[in-house]
């Protein structure tokens, strides 16, 4: 989102003021800035996402952030999207706690624990998870998804002890016939189900958005990032091109809230601790990533 204010005084008499907001998922040309990134409904999204609590530069091998989980006792995990490394965070400080090798090289996008093991998916569908015991990655295992690169994978999310996949591209598994940006569940097994939990594109969430703030255009929505809000259970689901959707585990839009990018640059990682606080990481985009504590209010 590129935001630039002119200003322009006429002598004695007139004020002109224009404000030309373009966001790189979405534009608005006649609301301010503040209203564009507070109006939304706090009872439902119970932060202030214009104005983080906490907000922390990662390391720099870090600057590819790509995933995000809540680890337990206060540490983070998170991959990137080129090393088969799980790096442990204290989520205070967003300091390297601990780092794991688990793999080679390759595309990690989406990392999430389920009782002790750790899942991360990376853009085709390949999903890998692995145990911690005394600092040591214990019993990998790697399973073919029936995802594809087509898909491109960008989240995981842990969801009545299955999981959430959200895919970037192509929404299809299949051939199921799908149109629009797709959220997927697996079942017990690891099977991909057939049909998504959740469909959403750029018309149904500028319908949705235009309700309160009319000018607003969304040219774009591609999911970088998904997580279950453990006290709501509501389904929130993050783009780089800075938007926040915020779904029913049924599939029924709540909320869409417009991010401003000169806060989260790129983001990428998206969860939730045991309380109900939100994370929100974001990729450097050419600068140091950062990490973004959002309390619940």
């Amino acid at each position: 989102m590129d935001s630039n204010l002119i200003f322009s005084v006429r002598p004695a008499c007139f004020r002109l003021l224009l404000i030309w907001v373009v966001f790189s998922g979405s534009r608005c040309a006649s609301q301010p800035p503040e209203e564009i990134f507070t109006s939304y409904d706090r009872s439902l999204v119970p932060f202030e996402l214009y104005e983080p609590d906490q907000s922390f530069t990662l390391p720099e091998e870090l600057r590819e952030i790509s995933g995000l989980t809540d680890a337990g006792n206060g540490m983070l995990a998170a991959i990137e999207d080129e090393n088969g490394i799980l790096y442990f965070l204290n989520a205070s400080n967003g300091k390297i706690h601990a780092t794991y090798d688990f793999g080679k090289r390759g595309d990690y996008e989406a990392v999430e624990k389920l009782g002790d093991r750790f899942y991360v998916m990376k853009s085709n569908g390949d999903l890998t998870h692995f145990t911690l015991h005394q600092g040591k990655v214990n019993d990998i295992k790697t399973l073919d998804t029936d995802f594809s690169s087509a898909n491109d994978i960008e989240g995981l999310a842990v969801f009545n002890n299955q999981f959430l996949v959200a895919c970037k591209a192509d929404p299809e598994v299949k051939k199921n016939d799908i149109r629009g940006k797709a959220i997927y569940s697996l079942n017990g097994d690891l099977e991909v189900q057939p049909k998504p939990i959740i469909i959403l594109d750029e018309e149904m969430l500028e319908k949705w958005i235009r309700k309160r703030l009319p000018d607003v255009r969304i040219n774009d929505f591609d999911p970088s990032g998904v997580a279950v809000d453990p006290i709501s259970g509501y389904v929130y689901i993050i783009s780089a091109d800075h938007i926040l959707s915020v779904f029913t585990q049924d599939g029924a839009l709540l909320e869409v809230v417009l991010l401003d990018k000169k806060i989260y640059r790129q983001p990428e990682g998206l969860s939730f601790d045991a309380r109900g606080n939100l994370f929100i990481s974001s990729e450097g985009s050419g600068r140091k990533a950062r990490l973004f504590v959002l309390k619940r209010k």
